[in-house]
């Protein structure tokens, strides 16, 4: 198998396979693997009954929601083709065993749950260290390295693949890729035989510029938007598939995420960090710029953003407001925006008061109406926005706050390839395209015109088994069962001591010292690959970086180095 796309579906199925004795060879356009699976933060969705004693929640409830929500912005089923929700089914049913299988076979810690905007229940696990996208695509990476050794896993890094080569009677027979950083010498590409391809390349929420450009074709109203996917995001598995026949379902779908963070320090930037969806499900508050708020903040994504581009459709400018109980639920969230300067803590609502006044008409007066009647509704349970669920209630009005400036982003693209229900890619007509499958975003009929929160991490990670588990493969003897434990390399033991000068002269991109937990890490080499880039370390280095570190990232990842 040959998978392309190294993120969460891609990294799942690639176990799956490795564990049922195949081979398999991720191709990976970056130079480093994770996709945009690792910046999801809030969480993944599955019913599991057993999760806390009389759990409300079921299958039906969880399917319940996700169709409600694909009808969009409290719109009826009636513009609904059947193909455009025909994976619910699908998704539902297979999350909570899904989560069970990355507790047991990945080790992934899933230990916390919350309830996220739209769902009618608590069902969106996360880890108690760290975020959980990456902390689940790191934890799967280990996993199929475990298989390196064995030559049954291979990774090729900064390629993207340009061709899907078939035979005359269509068989799949290669991919072929090219270097995707433009460079040249030896690196000029090559060709990775495969009988079988998984496209597990995301979705094309950046694809704005060229003639094929996705976004531009599809959704070009919203090319005026930032987005909160990275560079690479630009729909290259859906062209690779419609060039050979593949079908698409409502290509036109494209999530607007109605908190991407305003950076101060570049408010214009193209693209953005989320603010997670977890942050209004601890009790965060949405205010427009004269400190009222106007909207159900659980509302669906589609209707939040819809509401903010109703409120203020010329400056899209909001604040979103936590007290302290509601950031002691994000933990892990508040700490680390904090550090990148995107929330601001606030002793007193006269703190608060200023801060926003700057780029609004807001008084300590309103802000303190705002938050009282808050109250208010929350003891009576209903608002009149008709939200129900109030968390942390009540809200702290003498503080302190922490507060971060919001805008709609573009986000998720919920149209995509046509799949059945084993992830095999179909054309129009609903006949298999030969060898080829597709799993995660880039996939159709599963969200409609909305998606719910925790469902993109569901999504790959569902599909990602589907695919893994229903590919034809030649089994190989020599692969280890799932419940097998492969040793790891036991590197002697060198401790000396490092002195704070000596770390101090370690400081540039060809000699990266950081500390950690008390314990100094050559990076040096890492830096290109590190996902947030190299100067997330670089600025980190010579130093400790132990507070940042841990408000993303998880101890046990320290383990590679």
């Amino acid at each position: 198998l040959v998978v392309v796309g190294g993120g969460l579906a891609g990294l799942t199925a690639s176990l799956t396979v490795l564990d049922r004795g195949g081979r398999v060879t991720l191709v990976e356009k970056e130079a480093y693997v994770g996709g945009n699976s690792q910046w999801a933060s809030s969480g993944i969705n599955g019913v599991i009954k057993t999760s806390f004693e009389d759990n409300p929640d079921s299958v039906e409830a969880y399917s319940d929601d996700c169709e409600k929500s694909s009808y969009g912005n409290g719109n009826g089923r009636e513009n609904l083709d059947p193909e455009t929700v025909e994976h619910i089914p699908t998704l539902t049913s297979q999350a909570g065993a899904t989560i069970e299988w990355l507790r047991r076979r990945v080790g992934a810690d899933l230990s916390l749950l919350s309830r996220l905007g739209g769902h009618s229940y608590a069902r969106t696990y996360r880890p108690n260290e760290g975020m959980a996208g990456s902390s689940l695509v790191f934890a799967l990476k280990g996993k199929c390295e475990d298989y390196i050794q064995s030559g049954r896993f291979k990774v090729v890094k900064k390629a993207r693949v340009s061709e899907i080569i078939t035979a005359e009677d269509g068989a799949i027979n290669a991919v072929r890729w090219t270097p995707s950083d433009g460079s040249n010498g030896s690196n000029v590409g090559g060709e990775v035989r495969a009988r079988h391809v998984l496209l597990a390349t995301g979705g094309y929420s950046n694809d704005k510029q060229g003639e094929d450009a996705l976004l531009s074709k599809y959704a070009p109203q919203l090319t005026k938007f930032a987005t909160t996917n990275t560079k690479g995001t630009t729909g290259d598995g859906h062209k690779l598939a419609f060039g050979l026949g593949a079908g698409a379902v409502d290509m036109q779908r494209v999530q607007v995420h109605p908190t991407g963070f305003i950076n101060p320090e570049d408010e214009g930037a193209d693209t953005k960090t989320l603010a997670a969806e977890l942050l209004r499900g601890a009790g965060g508050i949405l205010l427009n710029r004269s400190g009222k708020r106007f909207a159900n903040e659980l509302g669906t994504r589609d209707y939040v953003s819809a509401r903010m581009q109703e409120e203020d459709a010329e400056k899209l400018d909001f604040v979103l407001l936590l007290d302290e109980k509601g950031a002691s639920e994000a933990n892990k969230h508040v700490p680390l925006y904090v550090k990148k300067n995107l929330m601001t803590k606030f002793d007193t609502l006269a703190d608060l008061t200023k801060w926003m006044s700057v780029r609004g008409n807001t008084t300590e007066s309103q802000l303190r109406a705002t938050l009282e009647q808050y109250n208010d509704q929350a003891n009576a349970g209903l608002d009149e926005f008709n939200k129900t669920y109030f968390a942390n209630a009540p809200f702290k009005v003498s503080g302190p706050f922490y507060a971060g400036r919001v805008t709609p982003v573009v986000h998720y693209t919920m149209g995509g390839v046509k799949v059945d229900s084993y992830g095999r890619v179909v054309r129009a007509d609903g006949t298999p395209v030969a060898g080829l499958f597709a799993a995660g975003e880039i996939i159709g009929g599963v969200h409609g015109k909305n998606r719910l929160g925790g469902n993109a991490l569901t999504e790959c990670a569902v599909f990602g088994r589907l695919v893994g588990t229903n590919v034809n493969i030649v089994s190989n003897t020599d692969a280890p069962s799932a419940a097998t434990e492969v040793p790891k390399l036991k590197i002697p033991k060198r401790d000396r001591i490092i002195t704070h000068e000596e770390l101090a002269k370690h400081a540039s991109a060809d000699d990266c010292w950081v500390a950690l937990y008390g314990r100094v890490y050559d990076f040096t080499d890492f830096l290109d690959d590190h996902p947030a880039g190299a100067d997330a370390i670089l600025r980190y280095g010579g130093g400790d970086g132990t507070k940042i570190f841990e408000a993303v990232h998880s101890r046990n990842m320290l383990n590679d180095f």
